[in-house]
């Protein structure tokens, strides 16, 4: 038996993002492909809890950050991004290997290349005071270019990885199922009222062939959404992952404004078109499929050039499986 301690939101709610927990079961599933031995405790990275703390300090075989942290150009300061920290500090001086897997950067549009936008994150003193943290890690994996080149500055070992939501729907074990939807996937933008008319118009174009549903991860978007579209009749909100994930593995054609329903829907099969709000998309760079600016909804119909991974082979995870056991298994 192996304990990992994983660093996860703990709630299923409508105020939350299941999005986020497919990073975390995907690296559940992951860690069993290197690990058959593991067994998963969840910290939360949203409140503290002195108690979870201390079982961690006592018997955690690892830590593992997934999806965390998030490198960017600004020195705000939140809890799951900089008091954690010290948590994870005091878990390094009791001798606890720590897995730090799947952070990624993230910078508004317009954005410079990955070289420029690392140059400018490094400069901030959050991003130098949690390179000091990493610096001792046993191990860092990143889901974009950008944070890898922010997180080398300090070590050469760093790889650049296919994000782990890939592989959520294997944990959940929900497989594809026979098509029934489509989905143009919401996500709360205020002051970017704009989009949804034409989204809505979208839907209303794919229903011809399918029900088509405006989906909500959270809330947020669907009452932003039905406040917009005070008309529209195909608003649907789903918060639980498990659900979400069954949702998406009937569907057919995916559009969608959040990464983590894009990179799930195409590990299940879907066609799916990433509309980009931020470089958070560049994510989707190791996968070889492109994102589309969210403001191409400004200049007519968007073109449904779809991709999928239908026509080719899933990306490989041997390589991640290979360093773990080498850089964590290998320790116990």
């Amino acid at each position: 038996m192996h304990k990992y301690y994983l660093v996860t939101p703990q709630l299923t709610s409508p105020d939350h993002d299941p999005g986020v927990t497919f990073i975390t079961h995907g690296c559940k599933y992951l860690i069993t492909q290197a690990d058959p031995d593991a067994y998963f405790l969840p910290i939360d990275n949203i409140r503290h809890s002195q108690a979870a703390w201390d079982l961690l300090f006592d018997q955690a075989d690892c830590l593992v950050l997934a999806g965390n942290p998030l490198y960017d150009p600004s020195d705000i300061k939140v809890y799951w991004n900089f008091e954690i920290w010290d948590h994870v500090h005091l878990a390094q001086a009791h001798g606890i290997p720590i897995a730090d897997l799947w952070g990624y950067s993230s910078h508004p549009f317009p954005a410079p290349d990955p070289p420029a936008m690392a140059a400018e994150i490094l400069k901030t003193r959050r991003t130098q005071r949690l390179l000091d943290i990493q610096s001792r890690f046993s191990m860092i994996v990143t889901r974009d270019l950008c944070a890898q080149l922010i997180a080398s500055s300090r070590r050469q070992d760093v790889d650049a990885l296919p994000c782990c939501s890939f592989w959520a729907h294997r944990y959940f074990n929900v497989a594809r199922k026979t098509s029934q939807f489509n989905s143009i996937t919401l996500r709360h933008e205020p002051g970017h009222e704009w989009l949804l008319p034409p989204l809505h118009s979208l839907s209303q174009l794919m229903a011809q062939e399918k029900p088509t549903f405006l989906t909500c991860h959270t809330r947020h978007e669907y009452w932003w959404a039905k406040k917009h579209l005070p008309k529209a009749d195909n608003l649907l909100c789903i918060y639980d992952p498990r659900s979400l994930l069954d949702f998406y593995s009937r569907c057919e054609h995916v559009i969608s404004i959040r990464l983590h329903a894009s990179i799930p829907a195409l590990s299940l099969g879907c066609n799916v078109i990433n509309l980009s709000i931020d470089t958070r998309s560049q994510a989707l760079d190791l996968f070889n499929v492109p994102s589309v600016p969210y403001t191409a909804l400004k200049k007519g119909p968007l073109p449904l050039n779809f991709s999928t991974f239908n026509d080719r082979p899933n990306p490989p995870t041997k390589h991640f499986v290979d360093r773990f056991r080498e850089q964590i298994v290998s320790r116990f």
